[in-house]
């Protein structure tokens, strides 16, 4: 994922990665020192860590944050958990790309990008992706806020 921040805040040295899981690796690349720590759980199905950014931000100035997440699931392949990947945004969120890149060994069957209701809620709209020769699809959104988007896939 590559991601520009804009600092809101005096002296932004890191910020905080959210997920929904702690089997997966954070490695990050331009942009970034290092990630704080082991993936921690801090609420039920919330788990965090830091990234640690290159550089002090003051308010105002921007960083290209690059970094990759592979997860590790089990491989329950009934479990809708493990057959999703999706982003809530808090605030104002603009140009936003989402990639997802499968293991040529397992191809979804099918796929979809969509918009969920809340971090628990519902899928509110998703239409079909395709796969391009790289086992990967992407989507990008101009801008958007407050919401949970992302990929859902078959086996």
């Amino acid at each position: 994922m590559i991601q520009v921040l804009e600092a809101i805040a005096p002296e932004i040295d890191r910020i905080p990665f959210l997920c929904d899981t702690n089997v997966l690796t954070i490695e990050v690349g331009q942009g970034a020192k290092e990630v704080s720590g082991a993936v921690r759980q801090i609420a039920k199905d919330l788990y965090t860590t830091d990234i640690v950014l290159a550089r002090t931000l003051d308010v105002g100035e921007t960083i290209t944050l690059e970094y990759w997440l592979t997860y590790r699931f089990p491989g329950d392949l009934e479990n809708p958990a493990e057959r999703e990947f999706r982003r809530g945004v808090f605030r104002h969120t603009e140009n936003y790309n989402m990639r997802v890149e499968f293991s040529p060994g397992r191809l979804p069957a099918r796929l979809w990008w969509g918009q969920w209701d809340g971090i628990d809620g519902d899928v509110l709209n998703q239409e079909d992706v395709a796969l391009d020769s790289q086992h990967s699809a992407h989507c990008y959104v101009r801008s958007f806020e407050k919401t949970v988007v992302g990929f859902r896939w078959e086996w």
